[in-house]
């Protein structure tokens, strides 16, 4: 999920993403056996959150030149 708010960067006003919000649900696997024989099986679920907040947006402009190329001598 992400939220999205208003925010004013050098005097206008932008829509831009303010805070993410991921759940992520996972196994892992595990192997088990003896000797040389090994098996895989399925470990437990596990349920990870990553939260993240977008903050201090600032302006990035740059400038373009334009290069003529030289006259035919």
């Amino acid at each position: 999920m992400v939220s999205y708010a208003p925010v004013e960067i050098a005097g206008k006003t932008y829509i831009l993403p303010q805070r993410s919000v991921t759940i992520q649900r996972e196994r892992s696997v595990e192997f088990f056996g003896q000797g040389n024989l090994r098996f895989p099986t399925w470990g437990p679920y596990e349920t990870f959150m990553n939260v993240f907040t977008f903050d201090r947006y600032h302006e990035v402009r740059g400038t373009t030149v334009r290069i003529q190329p030289l006259p035919d001598l």
